[in-house]
């Protein structure tokens, strides 16, 4: 049995106090238009029922219903495997229990009208079953939703996430949809802030890597983060990964996709076959366009650089040049044999100790022993203290509060970020209030923390929804950016 545990007075005092400054959260609540979302459960529920109909117009489907009769349930994942293989579909993955994978990204594979209509019902499925019906089942008679926010204990009946990082139920507010745009655009504006206040989002900027920075000591690593004005990870492998100029990355695509299909991925234990498929296709349904002009990236790879097919992703496949997955292959040598020698050395290192003395530590006070995967080994000691900072923050934040007396309501936490209701009065004073706790008080109270921490804030306008919130600058006072 793996499971996490304080080591130190610190902490238990972390958990302790941690535990206290997330219940009051979850007893502030997060405010729901409750009007909204009852309009919006019913107008998902009819197009649910007209994409339904739609579906068994398909001769796919009559196939379907041919073989199961009544019984067809085209939400039946084991009936649509039996019927992909009649069309000869092989999926190029396995589940656990080694039966087809028919995850979103396989089923793309297939070029069908109707895999494309059930995959957006699966879409509509779920946004009204997992989170629009249950902030209806959750909500209470006022308004409110108070998610239960857990920290990680190492059990099933503890909560809190595996990695440490910890996590929400009733609902998972950690997990709402924000990079699927329909999603999003239907879930998020059903969260709105109290009367006479913004919604503020104040998240850390990559802390995640900031944290990595500390634990491997990479200093091309603590470089990147420690002085923007030398380059940006994530812009200078968009440049190899599309083969772009500094002034061709877009960054809302190409960027973009190189942070969080590839950079990231890359820093938590994936590997180029996993990492190209995914860009491929965010690269294809985008349309990626050179930054400043209409040519498609897609094309440039075609015309400029012989890059025409994805090719074979199957693990231990050989690659072809010409291929993309070739092409992700050779960035991921550069990253990790060229880029961050050190990052790779520390990766050797530190499960090497884990593999012989069966624990490992986290800087901020824990330790993690018991059977971990090597992935777990390198990514949670990171994803933990990372998360761990976050807790320390919003310990302070609440405690400055209530000494302040302000009205200010801490109402969510969502891994990085940290979502609180402000009346119009306290904004400057929340803003920078929270400045100085995350970005200069936190780096004193650990010393560990070698590198820089910034921060990031978006808004919600007075009257607005989570869906329409904006960024927010600092230039004499803090406004929304233009």
């Amino acid at each position: 049995m793996s499971k996490i545990k304080p080591s130190t007075r610190a902490g238990y005092d972390l958990f302790l106090k941690g535990s206290v400054a997330l219940s009051k959260m979850e007893a502030n609540g997060i405010r729901i238009d409750t009007d909204y979302l009852s309009n919006i459960l019913d107008k998902t529920a009819r197009d649910i029922t007209k994409r339904e109909k739609l579906l068994t117009k398909h001769k796919f489907f009559r196939k379907w219903r041919s073989r199961y009769g009544d019984a067809a349930n085209y939400a039946s994942t084991d009936q649509l495997r039996t019927m992909l293989r009649t069309i000869g579909f092989k999926s190029k993955e396995k589940t656990p229990t080694l039966k087809m994978k028919v995850n979103e990204e396989e089923l793309r594979r297939i070029n069908s009208p109707f895999i494309l209509d059930y995959l957006e019902l699966k879409k509509q499925w779920k946004t009204l079953n997992t989170y629009l019906s249950g902030f209806k089942r959750e909500v209470d008679d006022n308004g409110f939703l108070h998610p239960s926010f857990n920290l990680a204990s190492g059990d099933d009946e503890g909560g809190g996430a595996e990695s440490y990082r910890g996590s929400a139920s009733m609902p998972n507010f950690q997990n709402i949809p924000i990079r699927n745009p329909i999603m999003a655009a239907l879930i998020r504006p059903c969260f709105i802030a109290r009367k006479g206040c913004y919604l503020v989002e104040r998240d850390f900027s990559g802390i995640e890597v900031r944290v990595a920075a500390c634990y491997t000591k990479d200093r091309k690593l603590i470089k990147y983060v420690s002085d923007p004005d030398k380059g940006n990870m994530h812009h200078d492998m968009a440049k190899r990964l599309f083969s772009l100029t500094d002034e061709q990355v877009d960054k809302k695509t190409t960027r973009d996709c190189a942070k969080n299909m590839f950079v990231f991925p890359e820093f938590y234990g994936s590997v180029y076959f996993q990492c190209a498929p995914a860009i491929w296709e965010a690269m294809e349904k985008r349309q990626f366009k050179i930054a400043g002009t209409d040519t498609l990236v897609r094309d440039w790879l075609k015309e400029g650089h012989g890059i025409t097919k994805l090719g074979n992703c199957e693990p231990g496949a050989p690659t072809k040049s010409g291929t993309f997955v070739h092409r992700v292959k050779l960035v991921e040598q550069f990253m990790w044999e060229e880029t961050f020698t050190e990052y790779t050395e520390w990766k050797k290192r530190w499960y090497r100790q884990y593999l012989s003395r069966g624990w490992f530590p986290l800087k901020s006070g824990f330790v993690c022993e018991g059977y971990y995967r090597r992935n777990q080994v390198l990514n949670f000691s990171i994803q933990g203290s990372a998360f761990h900072c976050m807790l320390w923050c919003i310990i302070e934040i609440q405690k400055e509060i209530e000494k302040r007396g302000m009205k200010t309501k801490l109402v969510g936490q969502i891994h990085d970020s940290l979502l609180a209701d402000v009346p119009e009065k306290e904004i400057q004073e929340y803003l920078d209030m929270t400045t100085i706790i995350m970005s200069k008080r936190l780096p004193k109270h650990w010393p560990w923390i070698i590198v820089p921490i910034e921060t990031e804030v978006e808004v919600v306008p007075l009257g607005g929804n989570w869906y329409q919130k904006r960024a927010w600058v600092k230039d004499g006072e803090w406004k929304v950016a233009a």
